[in-house]
């Protein structure tokens, strides 16, 4: 799941910094769709995940 946002937060970098060259930074516009790296990975939205759910996909741990 975290790759997925990740790669998404990237994607959406390039694409930000390929449509502002004049230098500004890229703010959000009205009727613009939110991306799933906008949401999850903003400062105000708290994601909480399992702990049994890290655990299990930690081999080390396993």
């Amino acid at each position: 799941m975290w790759e997925t946002i990740f790669t998404d937060y990237k994607h959406a970098q390039k694409e930000r910094t390929q449509e502002n060259t004049n230098g500004s930074t890229w703010t959000p516009t009205d009727g613009e769709h939110p991306r799933l790296s906008d949401i999850l990975l903003n400062d105000q939205i708290q994601v909480v995940e399992p702990l049994w759910k890290v655990i299990m996909s930690n081999k080390a741990l396993l």
